[in-house]
């Protein structure tokens, strides 16, 4: 039985700024936290950090989803919060996922994209598109499940 059948599916990517001072027990926070919230609101996604930057992409209800986004927009652990990209969806990309969570290094980062940072990747314009952006979402969602 599916347990996120909803009426509406609603997903934002977007990217931010790492604060210098977060540290590898913020992010464990961040996503132990994050999965505790989101199964509550029945949101599901990916949160990406490769050294300094995040990269998240959320699904869900709209109004869930916009609420989670409000939270998180006003957390102090990052700055420079960009959406890349809002839409409907048929259906869920990271189901299984109540947020899957992958930290790299820049060279990991760089082996797999030819890219250094996430805003480096930004800085290419054709990477801006949303089915690129799952795409790679989703290879280190890949990368996460086989972790745990």
């Amino acid at each position: 039985m599916n347990l996120y059948i909803i009426k509406s599916l609603y997903s934002i990517i977007y990217k931010s700024a790492a604060r210098p001072e977060l540290s590898k027990k913020d992010l464990k926070e961040i996503s132990r936290v994050s999965s505790s919230n989101n199964a509550k609101e029945g949101i599901s996604g990916m949160l990406l950090y490769v050294e300094g930057e995040f990269l998240q992409l959320l699904e869900g209800e709209k109004e869930k989803v916009l609420t989670t986004f409000s939270r998180i927009s006003i957390d102090g652990r990052h700055t420079d919060i960009n959406i890349i990209c809002e839409s409907h969806q048929k259906q869920r990309q990271f189901e299984e996922w109540n947020i899957g969570f992958y930290s790299l290094t820049g060279k990991e980062f760089q082996d797999k994209t030819g890219f250094k940072s996430i805003k480096s990747y930004f800085e290419a314009d054709k990477y801006q598109d949303e089915i690129m952006l799952v795409f790679l979402l989703k290879q280190y969602a890949e990368l996460a499940n086989k972790q745990t």
